[in-house]
């Protein structure tokens, strides 16, 4: 059992690290995911449209008012016809002198109608397929939002821990050259080749130099922006393992090309398709309504109280109105200008799956050379060291040795930036295999 125990723990020690950038990522993601504002807009968006679907769908509900006011007055005309209404009307009532000046009194009136409109072209209908589609847009547009958030995340997330990798080879590198440089005895101005090399070797610290602080400058933004989108202020540095950014990166975001639509797209076709309902209600306005109607009426003076009751069918028809004249080329032009934003999203999405599909093969083979030439680099580095200490071959050979391994290790850091805006892109294209949903 013994001899098993010491590969165990190996093993168990490898991957470690990659368990806690899991662990990390997830508490990062769903810490980021509650906090979002973005989100929290989408989401109040979405709940919003699923009332106004649910108001447009009970168009077809009868309608009911209610009116009611008390009068003071004077008018023969009020006078005599609430006098009629409360069914009170007495023959004196109609003499000249009666009627000419009634005097004030008091009416009580209340009315209590119902609406059941039968037909009306259609606009309530077209209203209510509009109100449905852009409830359906909003909820894609909360799904592309939540996409954009995770592959943002991921890549802020393999970003870091690239530069955190990054960071570790260049320091790696200056403190190798800081124990050269200072070892070196044979740099005078009188040694022009050793002199040389000495330059050389220092103007290559200054540039490493350089690159560690323009890694930290970068490293620390792109944490206290984490920090930030999420409220976890104890992220730090060592939340953040330097290697794997793209193994990393490709298990979360890698999709199979053409898998699916772009979410964005979709959402803004949902939107087009509603604008084209809601065109087809502007129309609507120009065709007759018909429908039931019924009302019950009351009035109330000084002497009794009075009920009425009517109902039947009516008509409407709103044969010109001003203000409507072009209400329908306006909306029509809006839902064609909706649709052809949609095309061109949709053959932007066409062409960058086009160059993701040629680009991304290509970035990864350019970023397995690169490694591989680090490997090669630092072995080179070594055996070119040990040269060096026993005088075959200078300081200025050395340095240029060391140069080119730095130029390897910023070239990496710049291929895994393009891998990683590659990933994202095709990411939010394909949707694919949705972990933010998760």
């Amino acid at each position: 059992m013994k001899r098993f125990a010491a590969p165990i723990i190996f093993l168990a020690l490898l991957s470690a690290p990659s368990v806690r950038a899991e662990d990390v990522f997830d508490r990062l993601w769903r810490a980021t995911l509650d906090r979002s504002p973005g989100m929290k807009a989408e989401s109040a968006e979405v709940e919003a449209a699923e009332n106004a679907r649910a108001n447009a769908d009970r168009h077809w509900l009868p309608r009911l008012g209610l009116l009611a006011n008390a009068v003071s007055t004077n008018s023969p005309t009020t006078t005599l016809f609430s006098t009629l209404g409360s069914r009170s009307l007495q023959a004196s009532d109609l003499s000249p002198g009666a009627m000419n000046e009634p005097g004030r009194q008091w009416f009580k009136n209340g009315n209590l109608t119902l609406d059941l409109p039968l037909f009306e072209g259609g606009a309530r209908v077209a209203a209510s397929r509009g109100a449905e589609l852009m409830q359906r847009s909003h909820e894609t547009a909360r799904d592309a939002k939540r996409n954009e958030l995770f592959a943002g995340t991921v890549r802020a997330y393999a970003g870091l821990l690239a530069m955190n990798e990054e960071r570790t080879m260049l320091d790696s590198l200056r403190t190798k050259l800081r124990g050269v440089i200072g070892r070196y005895r044979v740099g005078s101005k009188n040694n022009p080749v050793g002199h040389s090399g000495l330059l050389g070797m220092r103007a290559l610290l200054n540039r490493i130099e350089s690159a560690l602080d323009a890694n930290g400058v970068e490293k620390e933004a792109e944490l206290e922006a984490l920090r930030v989108r999420s409220d976890l202020r104890d992220l730090s540095e060592k939340d953040f393992p330097g290697g794997e950014a793209i193994r990393f990166a490709r298990g979360k975001l890698e999709t199979k090309s053409g898998e699916g639509a772009d979410l964005r797209a979709a959402a803004e076709r949902s939107a087009a398709l509603a604008m084209t309902e809601y065109a087809k209600a502007e129309r609507a306005r120009w065709l007759p309504r018909v429908g039931l109607f019924a009302s019950e009426g009351l009035v109330a003076g000084p002497r009794d109280t009075g009920t009425s009751t009517e109902y039947g069918a009516y008509l409407q028809w709103q044969l010109f109105d001003g203000a409507n004249l072009g209400a329908y080329r306006e909306a029509s032009l809006r839902a064609r200008a909706m649709e052809a934003r949609v095309d061109e999203m949709n053959e932007n999405t066409r062409i960058g799956r086009a160059v993701s599909e040629r680009s991304l093969p290509v970035s990864l083979a350019n970023l397995e050379r690169i490694e591989d030439s680090l490997r090669l680099t630092a072995e080179q580095t070594e055996a070119t060291e040990n040269l060096f200490r026993n005088g075959s071959v200078n300081a200025l050979q050395f340095s240029e040795v060391l140069a080119r391994r730095a130029d390897l290790i910023q070239a990496k850091r710049e291929i895994e930036k393009s891998v990683l805006n590659t990933l994202v892109e095709s990411y939010l294209m394909n949707r694919g295999q949705d972990e933010a949903a998760r």
